[in-house]
């Protein structure tokens, strides 16, 4: 497979994913993303993971667990706890390029190709079955958000779309994000 890059319309952010910093199962230990100037990403967190950030170029915000926000530059390093809450934004005038590190390394590769297709169809119903069959991958901290994903994710299910973007996931990921055999 190599290296593949995906993008998000929705955050902004650019995700580059190397076999070479994969675990031999395909989960990620580090990725390289770019963040657009502008740009958010809405808080969140990685159950029973650590992510770590290392700016290469430009400028990242990060706040964790809700404290003050972290201004990173070139060379500047952050960690979160385990499954520890974050954020992280580019208010600068320039894209900002960070490598995410992940202890222990997490399934993500999936959950950011699908969640691309998932914010740009606009399909609430394919959002809240998305987001509530990846939580243990990354989890929305916003209550509002929460709930709306609680209450729409069995509707969606209910109307067909169960597992609407398997057909997006290689092979090779199918069975581990989702527990299929």
């Amino acid at each position: 497979m190599g290296r593949r890059i995906v993008q998000s319309s929705r955050t902004g952010e650019q995700f580059v994913f190397d076999d070479s910093w994969n675990d031999p199962d395909g989960r990620v230990r580090q990725l390289e993303y770019v963040l657009q100037p502008n740009s958010k990403v809405p808080e969140h967190r990685h159950p029973a993971t650590s992510q770590s950030f290392e700016v290469l170029s430009g400028t990242l915000h990060v706040r964790v667990d809700r404290g003050e926000a972290l201004v990173l530059k070139s060379g500047d390093k952050a960690t979160t706890g385990v499954d520890g809450v974050h954020t992280q934004w580019n208010e600068g005038p320039e894209p900002t390029t960070v490598v995410e590190s992940y202890d222990p390394p997490l399934d993500i590769e999936p959950f950011f190709t699908v969640m691309t297709q998932a914010m740009a169809s606009k399909n609430l119903l394919k959002q809240a079955v998305f987001f509530s069959d990846f939580q243990t991958i990354s989890s929305i901290e916003s209550r509002p958000l929460r709930l709306l994903v609680t209450l729409l994710a069995p509707l969606g299910r209910f109307v067909g779309l169960t597992r609407w973007y398997a057909p997006l996931l290689p092979d090779s990921t199918t069975r581990r994000t989702t527990g299929t055999n």
